[in-house]
């Protein structure tokens, strides 16, 4: 198989992932397909430096963490009220059975939000999600046990402002 052709078909297998991680960081469906596609552009460009291809999900899910924030970092001065609205109207379009779900992952912080969204969605290992993230497994662990604490409060109901 020629290389090319193995990495459009591994991008295939974790493209999902790629655009959930994007979207959990950026909060906007157009910036996360942006992010996703300069993180393809990017791992193509430097495919020579995957050493284990075995690794190639966790490497690109580091790439695309670290395009995300990036991107997230220069906009974030910029964000309207008009960018806001958008991304809640998108949200609401979405399948009844996850909007609140979705809703209460999105009302935690970025952190414990991509925890839970790499653990849960992506199905990674705390040891994965450490590298990708760049934080200690320790860490990852804590951000999970404060995530599920903070999300099992907002489901039931309480005051979401204990937690922000």
């Amino acid at each position: 198989m020629k290389e090319e052709e193995w990495f459009c078909n591994k991008v295939k297998e974790c493209e999902t992932s790629l655009y959930r991680l994007a979207f959990s960081i950026l909060q906007n469906e157009e910036d996360a397909k942006d992010a996703v596609q300069e993180t393809i552009f990017i791992g193509y460009k430097n495919i020579k430096n995957l050493h284990n291809r075995e690794k190639f999900k966790q490497w690109m899910m580091q790439i695309v963490a670290n395009t995300s924030y990036s991107m997230y970092n220069k906009r974030k001065k910029y964000m309207t009220i008009e960018s806001f609205l958008k991304t809640e109207q998108d949200r609401r379009k979405e399948n009844i059975d996850y909007i609140e779900l979705w809703e209460v992952i999105n009302k935690l912080n970025q952190d414990l939000r991509n925890v839970i969204i790499l653990f849960y969605c992506d199905e990674l290992t705390i040891k994965e999600i450490s590298r990708i993230l760049n934080i200690s497994q320790g860490a990852v662990k804590t951000r999970l046990s404060r995530a599920r604490e903070k999300i099992k409060v907002l489901l039931q109901g309480d005051d979401e402002k204990t937690w922000k």
